[in-house]
């Protein structure tokens, strides 16, 4: 039975699902290639980017001009951060799970029973459960409810590195080992799977019901037969987190390569940045989960 923290259960309450979108059916392509530079916009019109640097040791959040308006530094191998209401930024560490405040001082904590490479979550009230972890060494994925309790796992998995929730309720998952993607429905029962992928990172559900995937060098879309399709955009070093962003955009963290970019559906580049510090997890913030802006100072009378 897993058990979390008062803090932790309190912060649970104010967890909701940040938007997501999916891209529309494109040719193959070559990518990623630059786009012609009139046609690179800024990367989503709104939000900012929450980026987790391995080799850095700093979470931080960029906005568009690639500024950086919020950082965390002296985390241990952080692997994945996710923002929710209030400003707080949950991260997974070596040492178990932070809550950081705006401020960047902890909120809570909790210590590992194993390592954490990826937390997901559902919209409340969301039943069974609603928070997704996904612990590569332990080989199982586990849900918990809202009050921490274990209400779901899929045991003796390939080393999963990244699951998602479906909107049909079932649970997608990466697993890097098994260079393998399984679904599997409330029951725990396989309801499709992809196989003979390499080292597959993680993974994305189309609204077509194609899915796509995140292997070493390349992104790949995988037919409703478990088949792989076509090459989406290729040429990169060492891919580790793909995100469907809302109007098609594909969001990459390639780490060797040190980059975060996003992506046109046709594999061009839209927007990069580059001289980050083995960046291994990225994800796009509404504006509605940034902090708000502080107290302008009052003038002394």
């Amino acid at each position: 039975m897993m058990r979390m923290s008062a803090g932790c259960l309190f912060l649970l309450s104010l967890l909701a699902a940040a938007p997501e979108g999916e891209p529309p059916k494109a040719p193959a392509s070559t990518g990623p290639t630059e786009a012609p530079p009139a046609a690179i916009p800024t990367f989503p019109e709104t939000g900012t980017l929450l980026v987790s640097e391995l080799g850095a040791g700093v979470v931080s959040e960029i906005d568009a001009k690639g500024a950086v308006v919020w950082k965390a530094e002296g985390l241990t191998r952080p692997h994945k951060a996710a923002r929710i209401e209030g400003g707080v930024t949950v991260v997974t560490v070596k040492e178990g799970i932070r809550a950081l405040k705006a401020d960047g001082t902890t909120l809570w904590e909790r210590p590992r029973e194993a390592i954490v490479k990826d937390v997901e979550v559902r919209a409340a009230g969301t039943a069974p459960g609603r928070v997704l972890l996904c612990e590569p060494n332990a080989k199982r994925v586990v849900v918990l409810d809202d009050e921490g309790k274990e209400v779901w796992k899929k045991e003796g998995l390939g080393g999963p590195t990244d699951a998602d929730f479906l909107p049909n309720g079932n649970i997608l998952v990466s697993e890097q080992r098994a260079g393998r993607i399984s679904e599997f429905d409330a029951e725990g029962k396989e309801a499709w799977k992809a196989e003979d992928l390499g080292a597959v990172l993680c993974a994305a559900r189309l609204a077509s019901g194609l899915t796509l995937a995140a292997l070493e060098t390349k992104i790949v879309e995988i037919g409703k037969d478990g088949k792989v399709v076509r090459d989406v955009a290729s040429g990169f070093s060492s891919l580790r987190d793909l995100d469907v962003l809302p109007g098609g955009r594909l969001l990459v963290t390639d780490q060797k390569a040190n980059r975060v970019a996003v992506l046109d559906a046709e594999g061009r580049v839209l927007w990069e940045k580059k001289d980050m510090k083995n960046p291994v997890d990225a994800d796009w913030i509404p504006p509605a989960k940034n902090p708000p802006p502080p107290p302008a100072p009052v003038s002394p009378s």
